[in-house]
């Protein structure tokens, strides 16, 4: 639209005519007052003003300083019909684009065209200042990098760059844009990039990783275009400092892997619901225990899956956990293989304000544990009646000796003092002759983790009875001691014995009185036939037959005395041992030496019988497993005990390994035992045998108070 400033009709005619000649295409707005024109400049901003010199008392130069105050770059031409030079200069001083006479109205197209070509270049100039002016402004508040770069050197960098890199922007411009680029990342972001300003099809955004100037790695999110810059194809990008992110999203990442795999392991089933019941969340194990299938699960209610009495319990304990409270119980659930049961816990999630947005649930099937308590139960009730059935005294006692259960016979009528005597020392209760061995089993059990036996004397049901005791660890720092009633055992024991003595004295007088005599007389006629045969070639052989028959007659003998040692009842165990060292010496070609300590004390013939046997048994073993050279046979009294003592230089066994076969051992211990003595055997290889047997002397009942201690003094 062209502003015409004409007071004259005619003139403004030949303008509009003149301009349409030289092929400009315009509207024209035609007015000639001062007002008239500052209102068409008000109303709207012309292309293009044309304007008369004189207008009465309003002039083109004061038109002029109007439109540069309101409208700076809108093209101003003055025409004139007044000539001069001073006018058309001072009017081009004032911002008027030409300056064009009414008698040269020909310069008119000419003058317009410049004129707006001059304004549109002015005006694009300044666009391009107000755009240059806001681009600087937004990148230099912009927390990116922002920059610019043509053949991989940046043309420009905004001052965030110095920062996030740690570069000096002289130092950033003098390289090339992949060079702050992490190695692993340089290639591929090179390439990219050269593409893109080539043309190509790259990605328009991607995340990549720098490497700042103090060595650190950073990662940057980048988006670039192409542009035109200087008339070539350069590229225009940004790049966000996104590494706190990528920290945060790769912890979260880590967070929910976590989680999962928590989840996954989790030997329970868990799930989450929303305030209406339905399932949002269930781990792998839930699918197990409530039997349902992952996706059958998600969304749905527990009426929708489960029966009826099952999900109106589960749902009447979400509605208490929806309350604000945590619900424990134990819910049945059917499966295939039967019932199970779980125990379940039912809590509220709460939300920002803390009121529950979700409901969390976990379940352990306890179905097996259920199962084995049971089991453990009916097998509890099984041993108690077991334990009730055997006909013994049960004490749990405690390291220092405190009864911490105890269980006696059901014919012991004990029941009302059983529990009187919990939690009280048995060592104060046991009657003081039995208080050291009591002791001494005690230790040695708990030390050596080892079945420890010994018998004792104790007056129940108004007489003197033998009981056994076997004590063994049952816990820690605690014994069990079964204590079992053998009176019956012993008498018939030592019926056994006695009819087995017996019966050895019998076949050693038959061997004595029978064979042994019958085969002297043959020994006597052989001697008498020898005497005959002197001058006979057959002598040599009959005199060899005499010492045959001598040497039978002698081990016969032997026999009958080792059967029935007469001399341990006519003289006692001192002379028998004496005869049996010296018969030993005799048979096996051994030295056999016996040291007694003088006066001895006398024991009884049961007691001499049991520890002759002994020394017997362990001289046999050592001539026929030890092959020693020398056989000590010791025997030592004090007023509490007799000890037996037999010691080789053979070639010794390791005692755990004989014991489970040793016939010969076992026959000792049990000698030793029925005497109420304790049998000790210590053997190396290669360094001999040494057996030692304590007896008590003392009456029956402080037996192994004497021989406890004394075995320990001995150890």
């Amino acid at each position: 639209m062209i502003l015409i400033l004409e007071d004259c009709a005619t003139d403004a005619e030949l303008v509009e005519r003149e301009l349409r000649k030289g092929g400009i295409a315009f509207v024209a707005n035609r007015v000639e007052t001062e007002a008239g024109f500052t209102e068409a400049l008000r109303k709207s901003v012309p292309d293009l003003v044309l304007a008369d010199y004189r207008l009465g008392s309003f002039d083109g130069l004061n038109a002029l300083a109007l439109l540069r105050s309101s409208c700076p770059d809108v093209p101003f031409v003055l025409i004139s019909g007044v000539a001069g030079e001073e006018l058309a200069i001072e009017a081009l001083t004032k911002g008027a684009a030409d300056y064009v006479l009414k008698d040269r109205i020909y310069r008119l197209v000419p003058a317009v065209k410049q004129a707006l070509e001059l304004a549109e270049r002015r005006r694009a100039e300044r666009a391009a200042r107000e755009t240059e002016r806001k681009f600087f402004a937004l990148t230099e508040t912009l927390p990116a990098v922002v920059f610019v770069h043509q053949e991989g050197k940046f043309l420009y960098l905004n001052p965030v760059a110095e920062r996030i890199l740690g570069y000096s922007s002289a130092e950033l411009m003098a390289m090339n844009f992949w060079d702050v680029i992490h190695p692993h990342h340089r290639d591929l972001v090179r390439a990219r990039g050269l593409a893109r300003q080539r043309g190509g099809d790259v990605p328009a955004r991607y995340e990549f990783p720098i490497v700042t100037r103090g060595g650190e790695i950073r990662w940057l999110d980048c988006t670039a275009t192409q542009v035109e810059f200087d008339g070539k194809p350069a590229i225009l990008g940004s790049a966000f400092d996104v590494t706190d992110q990528r920290r945060v999203e790769e912890a979260l990442r880590a967070s929910k892997e976590r989680f999962a795999s928590f989840m996954q392991h989790l030997p329970g089933a868990s799930w989450m619901k929303d305030l209406a019941g339905r399932y949002v969340y269930a781990n792998e194990t839930a699918e197990k225990i409530l039997h349902t299938a992952l996706g059958e699960l998600l969304g749905r209610r527990d009426d929708e899956i489960f029966p009826t009495p099952t999900a109106a319990l589960f749902q009447a304990n979400d509605r208490l956990a929806a309350g604000g409270k945590c619900v424990e119980s134990i819910e049945p659930l059917p499966q295939a293989d039967g019932l199970h049961h779980s125990i379940v816990r039912r809590f509220p999630i709460p939300g920002k304000d803390g009121t529950p947005v979700l409901l969390g649930g976990v379940a352990f099937d306890i179905t097996e544990q259920l199962r084995a308590e049971e089991a453990l139960r009916q097998s509890e009730r099984r041993f108690r009646l077991l334990v009730e059935a055997v006909p013994d005294f049960i004490f749990r006692l405690r390291e220092d000796g405190a009864i911490l259960d105890f269980k006696a016979p059901k014919d012991a009528d004990l029941s009302a003092e059983t529990k009187a005597q919990l939690g009280k020392a048995l060592l104060e209760l046991a009657p003081s002759r039995l208080v050291e061995p009591t002791r001494y089993y005690l230790e040695e059990t708990l030390q050596a983790g080892e079945v420890h036996s010994f018998e004792f004397q104790f007056p129940f049901r108004q007489q003197m009875r033998d009981f056994e005791a076997r004590v063994t660890v049952c816990g820690a720092k605690e014994v069990l001691a079964i204590v079992r009633d053998v009176t019956e055992r012993k008498r018939l024991e030592a019926e056994v014995i006695e009819i087995s003595a017996r019966e050895r004295r019998r076949i050693g007088h038959d061997l004595h009185d029978g064979l042994g005599q019958y085969l002297a007389g043959i020994a006597v006629k052989a001697k008498l036939l020898e005497e005959d045969l002197q001058s006979s070639p057959h002598r040599a052989a009959v005199k060899k037959l005499v010492g045959l028959l001598n040497n039978a007659v002698r081990q016969a003998r032997s026999l009958a005395r080792g059967l029935d040692p007469v001399e341990l009842e006519s003289s006692g165990l001192v002379p028998a041992l004496q005869i049996l060292a010296r018969e030993t010496e005799d048979l096996f070609h051994v030295s056999c030496d016996l040291a007694c300590v003088p006066g001895a004390a006398p024991v009884s013939r049961f007691v001499g019988l049991q520890l002759y046997r002994i020394a017997q048994e362990g001289i046999n073993n050592a001539v026929k497993h030890g092959r020693p050279k020398r056989i000590e046979i010791r025997l030592a009294t004090d007023p509490a005990h007799v000890r037996l003592r037999i010691k080789d230089d053979g070639r010794g066994f390791r005692v755990e390994a004989a014991r489970p076969a040793g016939m010969g051992l076992r026959i000792m211990q049990y000698r030793a035992h029925v005497v109420g003595g304790v049998l000790k055997i210590d053997s190396q290889l290669n360094r001999g045998t040494d057996i030692q047997c304590l007896v008590p002397l003392a009456p029956r009942s402080a037996q192994i108070e004497a021989a406890a201690s004394t075995l320990k003094e001995c150890s």
